[in-house]
């Protein structure tokens, strides 16, 4: 259970740091109604990200208890699954974060699609795979 604490801490660090570019961005509406819009829409997506992580340390314990599989397995599918899902989704705090703008203009939009579905596709594969070799015992 604590290595499930320090994958969420983790988790929960990385967000934070992967979304304060886009927290300080300009509006040409002012700051009132720039700090409204963000207010509303932070707490709808922190009310998605909770669910999300709620299901996914759920599944991570489930999936421990019922057939003793680690739980770093769990989190390198469910970082896999997520990162896919934004990738597929492309909402507009993902798509329009600087790093994924920097990727954009130097391969375009369909090579960072690309290049970001083998990244969830290696994290998914090292996840399954290893749990594989783990309950074989190879």
């Amino acid at each position: 259970m604590a290595d499930l604490r320090l994958w969420g801490k983790l988790l929960a660090l990385g967000a934070a740091l992967f979304s304060l570019p886009w927290l300080f961005q300009s509006d040409s509406r002012g700051a009132g109604a720039a700090w409204r819009e963000f207010g509303r829409r932070a707490l709808g997506g922190l009310a998605l990200g909770l669910a999300w992580l709620g299901l996914l340390f759920g599944v991570a314990w489930l999936l421990r208890r019922t057939a003793g599989i680690t739980p770093m397995f769990t989190a390198l599918i469910g970082a896999g699954l997520t990162y896919l899902l934004l990738t597929v989704l492309r909402p507009r705090w993902f798509w329009e974060h600087p790093a994924a703008l920097q990727a954009r203009s130097t391969i375009g939009d369909a090579g960072t699609l690309v290049f970001y579905s083998a990244v969830s596709l290696v994290l998914l594969g090292l996840g399954v795979f290893g749990v594989v070799a783990d309950l074989t015992g190879r």
